[in-house]
């Protein structure tokens, strides 16, 4: 996936780009990163983990409270493999709407990413896929000191299913960091917030490059 990205900037005609990623995506932008220096004018992380053990970890830890278990104890176990404790609450998230608190701060936006994903059709294949890669359990994070692209990072201050903290494992050399009141997708909740971040990031870039 890291090489489809080059590939496509070279079918673009573009010298250089700065790369968005969100949430997983963040993997893929950061060792995109780390191969193509030379390539990448900035990055803008949104909600990404960097970390999957971290990101499964909030969400088991965060998941409890918002759902109703027989033990919770045995979700708390670190005696157990962590994805053995996460499986086990994957079903009670989905069926007490868990996800949706871990997620998003309003029902309208948990129904505006809802409508734009009707098509997906849901099974789970590819997320099972992705978990199954021993890249996917790489920690990135340890790849963010060689990255001396200016790197804006965008979290919200209520996404339990990476961690609003999660981002202070990052140890980009040149780093700024938005924190937005909302959850996972702060798109789509703070839009104007996001987009403010975002082109004033932007902006920055081109004077520098002047």
């Amino acid at each position: 996936m890291v090489q489809d990205l080059e590939e496509l900037r070279q079918q673009l005609g573009l010298e250089s780009w700065v790369v968005m990623a969100h949430s997983f995506g963040g993997t893929i932008a950061t060792e995109y990163a780390v191969r193509y220096p030379q390539r990448v004018r900035g990055l803008v992380l949104i909600n990404c983990t960097l970390n999957l053990h971290e990101a499964m970890t909030s969400t088991l830890t965060h998941g409890l409270q918002f759902v109703q278990v027989p033990d919770p104890a045995a979700f708390l176990d670190e005696s157990k493999p962590l994805d053995e404790r996460f499986g086990l609450l994957m079903p009670h998230l989905t069926a007490q709407n868990g996800w949706f608190k871990l997620q998003y701060q309003t029902q309208a936006g948990h129904q505006k990413v809802t409508a734009a994903d009707q098509g997906n059709p849901g099974t789970g294949e590819f997320g099972g896929y992705g978990f199954s890669l021993p890249d996917y359990r790489k920690d990135f994070t340890l790849l963010t000191p060689a990255i001396t692209a200016p790197v804006l990072v965008i979290t919200g201050t209520t996404d339990y299913c990476v961690g609003p903290e999660h981002y202070r494992q990052f140890r980009f050399p040149d780093q700024r960091v938005a924190r937005l009141q909302t959850g996972h997708v702060p798109f789509v909740e703070a839009p104007a917030a996001f987009r403010k971040a975002v082109l004033s990031f932007v902006k920055g870039l081109s004077r520098k490059s002047a």
